[in-house]
């Protein structure tokens, strides 16, 4: 079996955001993540448990529920943080979802 190897991001200052994409934001997509600057950093590949809803030109995600939504995990740093909200459309200041990826 191998295992991937990557940075811990754990104690960098500035801190570093993880997140998951499953949508318009995967590689090769339109609003692929990969593009963006200042570049995030690929983690790995997982699934989390969700709900897909079709809202036309992207899909939008409820967690919990039985369906497995397989994505990417990047780390980003605030500024890319701040880029994916204006994408998404997401109000400044706005709680975030967390949940466990595997």
């Amino acid at each position: 079996m191998s295992t991937i190897e990557f940075e811990s991001f754990a104690h960098r200052h500035p801190p570093v955001t993880h997140v998951f994409v499953y949508g318009t934001l995967r590689r090769g997509q339109v609003n692929d993540i990969t593009r963006l600057q200042p570049a995030p950093v690929w983690v790995g590949e997982s699934t989390v448990l969700g709900t897909l809803y079709d809202l036309g030109a992207y899909p939008g995600m409820v967690l919990g529920g039985t369906a497995t939504v397989r994505g990417e995990v990047y780390a980003i740093p605030a500024a890319l943080e701040q880029r994916l909200d204006e994408i998404e459309g997401c109000a400044p200041n706005t709680l975030a979802s967390t949940a466990n990826v595997s």
